[in-house]
């Protein structure tokens, strides 16, 4: 009997040794900005908490995004051993620099959101702002936002970091933010942010305007920021011939072979959506775009002047 005992407090003791040591592991990676691995995970898409349960312990933090985010962007961290909470060190993002925002509300504000900024995986709309500018710290000058967007677009979701979550519709279809103090901005604005498959687009709008119904549908607007114009290598061993593709009073448009059938625009897939090409002639003669705009984005042509071109032939 008195062996059997002894063998019951051996297991109670490994047992609590096991619990001790994982919580103390646990919470060495938590304060280190790690996700617990000695542990239960569970989490509640209503509130965003996601809970982190041990044998002795149980933490939680408030995810913004994902619960595949880095314990770094998430907030409010909390760590209890039994009932009693331990203070965790607060961890940080590492910023290449600090910023504040300056937000211009539009005067006279029309029923559509703009598409303000767009790349292969966010779209940034605002609605009823004129401009949103960036001032570093240290700085007086202020630039707009979408010129830092342009070189480096993960800082949309710095900005989203420094929200708070403070909710999400009943439809499940998109997830509320408010700013958390006035360090990001003095400016009062809300947030929005999609919450469906391969929509995750961005909503900016002051915090006395409501948010468009239709936000989260898919949008054909990512046109105009992606487009380009692309052109398919083909060997040709036929004789060149000259191929006009457009001219007006002043210019003619050429190549020194035909290549129409195989020079397109070209919108990539983005989205849960297919790359979808048109050829040039289509959009020239739709008036989607006009010539010099093709040039922009790519079109490799000869621009003749006729008038050179007359005197020329003379």
């Amino acid at each position: 009997m008195s062996k059997f005992i002894g063998t019951i407090k051996e297991l109670i003791l490994l047992f609590i040794l096991i619990g001790a040591a994982s919580a103390l592991i646990d919470y060495a990676r938590i304060a280190g900005g790690e996700i617990p691995v000695f542990c239960i995970k569970h989490y509640n898409k209503t509130t965003k908490i996601e809970s982190f349960r041990g044998l002795f312990y149980q933490a939680s933090r408030k995810v913004h995004i994902s619960t595949e985010e880095k314990l770094v962007d998430s907030t409010d961290i909390k760590y209890e051993v039994f009932t009693k909470e331990i203070e965790v060190p607060q961890q940080f993002k590492e910023q290449d620099f600090d910023y504040t925002l300056s937000i211009t509300k539009q005067e006279e504000c029309n029923s559509q959101s703009k598409l303000y900024f767009a790349d292969t995986n966010t779209k940034l709309y605002t609605y009823c702002i004129e401009k949103i500018e960036l001032q570093e710290a240290g700085s007086d000058e202020k630039k707009d936002l979408i010129e830092y967007l342009r070189k480096d677009s993960t800082l949309m979701e710095d900005i989203v970091n420094r929200m708070t979550y403070t909710g999400i519709d009943s439809d499940d279809s998109t997830l509320k933010f408010k700013k958390i103090d006035d360090s990001l901005t003095t400016d009062a604005i809300k947030m929005y942010r999609c919450h469906k498959k391969n929509i995750n687009d961005i909503y900016i709008l002051p915090e006395s305007e409501a948010k468009q119904d239709d936000f989260c549908e898919f949008k054909d607007d990512d046109y105009d920021f992606l487009w380009y114009v692309e052109e398919e290598v083909k060997e040709n061993n036929e004789e060149q011939e000259k191929e006009v593709l457009y001219e007006n009073d002043e210019f003619r448009y050429e190549w020194d072979e035909k290549k129409s059938d195989r020079v397109f625009v070209v919108v990539p897939g983005i989205r849960g959506r297919d790359e979808k090409k048109t050829p040039i002639r289509e959009i020239l003669d739709s008036n989607k775009h006009t010539i010099e705009e093709l040039i922009e984005r790519g079109l490799k042509i000869n621009k003749v002047e006729k008038e050179q071109q007359t005197s020329g032939e003379e």
